[in-house]
């Protein structure tokens, strides 16, 4: 009886630590709730948004590294719950330049993936380009998180099984030769 109690405490124990530690940290959203979002930046002047904490996000355009960090230039786009640049968010005649402090590493990211950041906005203005008047937001961030292009994503065509191309559908209703797993071969 004692060795089955033991067994058990143990077990639970076991299950408690594996749970909590498959919890995640949350995303750059759940960890700045503070942060103003997309729509109330857009609501605010441009005078209003300046010291303000906000959470802006978009395409990069440009990468630039000089000697005390980075900075970036993004197209902006509005964000998702969690932070994510929407695919076909792009908001019209908005850019947002990023300066990350200190040394970061960008391989492995350039022009055409995403960034969302969390910082102080030091300038906001508009400016005249091509003719058109463009609202330039400057933050200095806190908080980054960068994120691939998903269409520029290696794509493992595993040609038996899970091949849209060729091979056998396990996956779905669909069984035979030519079925598989991927409906969207290509976006």
């Amino acid at each position: 009886m004692k060795k089955l109690l033991e067994m058990s405490i143990l077990s639970v124990v076991a299950l408690v630590v594996v749970g909590c530690a498959s919890l995640s940290g949350g995303n750059i959203s759940t960890n700045n709730p503070n942060a103003y979002g997309d729509y109330q930046v857009d609501m605010m002047s441009d005078r209003e948004l300046i010291g303000k904490e906000a959470i802006l996000g978009g395409m990069i355009i440009t990468m630039n590294q000089p000697a005390l960090g980075t900075r970036i230039e993004l197209v902006r786009y509005e964000l998702n719950r969690d932070g994510y640049p929407l695919r076909n968010g792009e908001m019209d005649n908005n850019r947002l330049i990023v300066d990350i402090p200190g040394g970061i590493s960008v391989r492995g990211y350039s022009p055409g993936d995403y960034l969302t950041a969390v910082g102080v906005i030091k300038s906001a203005e508009e400016i005249s380009l091509a003719g058109e008047r463009v609202r330039v937001i400057t933050m200095e961030a806190i908080d980054y998180q960068f994120w691939r292009d998903p269409k520029r994503e290696i794509y493992y065509d595993e040609p038996f099984f899970n091949s849209p191309a060729i091979g056998f559908g396990f996956y779905r209703p669909n069984w035979g030769f030519g079925f598989g797993p991927y409906a969207p071969y290509y976006y």
